[in-house]
């Protein structure tokens, strides 16, 4: 079955997908939460806000060209987020237990990154971190990863595992404001692989391994 609201403003405490295909229109579709465990979410070129946890178990999240805005978490654990030429904005934590992430053109993380054995697919995209105390786990590949900041925080990498940026990274503190990479097991390495273009300044490192040193 297929619900498409139109140009109708729509109202809902959680929305469950388990079947058919849920097409946005043209107004505000509010709801605070997603599940999805089967059939279609379908942006249809629209922003959409969702104000609770998002969470895939199985079916397909069709992004379109229009800014995603995830207001506590997104959490697949099964299924598939289909980005394209528009944004995610992920306001929490970003889990990938299992299915696959097709990240859009641009993916805005505030909480921390933890691929358990799914699969994130970039493409040529920018990946920016724009929150406190962040955390990257599991083994991932970027294409542009960017963090910026003005006050000091730390970015945390899971001990053992490998960050790889495939085109642009920049890592990037203030005067008196340095931005901290750590491991998140003190003395045990975490190891980054930035293959092409790498910018760091006002950045204080412990335990890592550039497995690119000499590019």
């Amino acid at each position: 079955s297929t619900f498409s609201p139109g140009s109708t403003v729509v109202t809902a405490q959680a929305t469950t997908i388990d079947g058919g295909t849920l097409t946005r229109g043209s107004g505000n579709y509010n709801s605070r939460t997603l599940t999805l465990s089967s059939g279609t979410y379908n942006s249809n070129g629209q922003t959409s806000l969702w104000s609770g946890a998002v969470v895939l178990s199985g079916g397909t999240y069709a992004a379109s060209s229009a800014t995603q805005t995830f207001g506590s978490s997104l959490t697949l654990s099964g299924g598939t987020y289909t980005g394209s030429t528009g944004t995610a904005d992920i306001n929490g934590n970003f889990t990938l237990n299992s299915g696959t992430f097709t990240a859009p053109s641009i993916t805005l993380l505030s909480g921390n990154f933890t691929n358990v054995a799914g699969t994130f697919t970039q493409g040529s995209g920018l990946f920016t971190l724009d929150g406190n105390a962040q955390t990257l786990s599991g083994s991932l590949t970027f294409y542009d990863l960017t963090k910026t900041v003005s006050s000091g925080t730390t970015l945390f990498f899971h001990a053992g595992n490998t960050v790889t940026v495939t085109n642009t990274l920049t890592l990037q503190g203030a005067a008196s404001n340095t931005l901290k990479l750590r491991s998140t097991t003190t003395a045990t390495q975490w190891k980054i692989d930035p293959q092409v273009t790498r910018t760091l300044s006002y950045v204080d490192i412990q335990d890592s391994w550039n497995t690119n040193a000499t590019a």
